[in-house]
């Protein structure tokens, strides 16, 4: 039981980190910025529906690039380049 709230805190962690880092670097606000030229005298149905479209597909980016990077086929793929084999 703590494994599963330790691991809640790491992630959590990293996602704040990560959030920061990318506020500092000015990611968020270009980010921001972006998106309000590109929605500017949208439709509010349209507007809504755009940026719903654009979470999903930001968090499939997200979870497609964590997932190829922590998946033990990926960690078994890299071993075994490591090793030569």
């Amino acid at each position: 039981m703590k494994k599963e709230a330790w691991d809640t805190f790491v992630w959590m962690g990293s996602l704040i980190a990560m959030a920061n880092f990318l506020s500092k670097l000015g990611f968020i606000p270009w980010l921001a910025d972006f998106k309000l030229q590109e929605f500017h005298g949208c439709h509010p149905t349209c507007f809504i529906s755009s940026i719903i479209f654009s979470i999903f597909i930001e968090l499939m980016w997200f979870v497609d690039t964590l997932c190829r990077g922590s998946s033990p086929n990926f960690l078994w793929c890299r071993k075994q380049v490591q090793d030569g084999s």
